[in-house]
């Protein structure tokens, strides 16, 4: 379903050694967008003391870009991508992605909200998920 504002995407990113996520939304899969909130998420580790160096990444198109690559290169992070139809080799965003999943489909059922809400959902499970052990 769209979000508020017409997103019907969403793009996660996740760090290995701090263990923190984030989730942003996008309205389509371009390369520009896609750097874009690349950039707000190196921006935001930034600003957390977290300095990423390895960014593992399924197969997708719009996250290969040269673009893309030579960003992470510049700022000395590793671009690994997984093979193709393995998601196994993503394990840990990808359980992410269960967690999330099914934490926002229980809250939307035990609530009632519409599923227009689903990103204010996400956006508050990564955020509560930051604090816990």
């Amino acid at each position: 379903p769209l979000a508020h504002g017409g997103y019907s995407y969403v793009l996660g990113f996740h760090d290995h050694h701090s263990r923190l996520h984030m989730f942003y939304l996008l309205r389509n899969k371009t390369h520009a967008a896609v750097e874009e909130k690349m950039n707000e998420y190196l921006a935001w580790c930034t600003s957390v003391g977290v300095a990423p160096k390895w960014m593992p990444s399924d197969n997708a198109n719009e996250l290969t870009d040269p673009r893309v690559k030579s960003k992470l290169a510049s700022m000395n992070i590793r671009l690994t991508t997984s093979s193709a139809r393995v998601p196994r080799q993503n394990g840990v965003i990808e359980k992410r992605w269960r967690i999330l999943s099914n934490d926002t489909r229980t809250i939307l059922n035990e609530t009632r909200l519409p599923t227009s809400w689903c990103w204010y959902l996400v956006q508050a499970h990564s955020r509560v998920s930051h604090c816990l052990p």
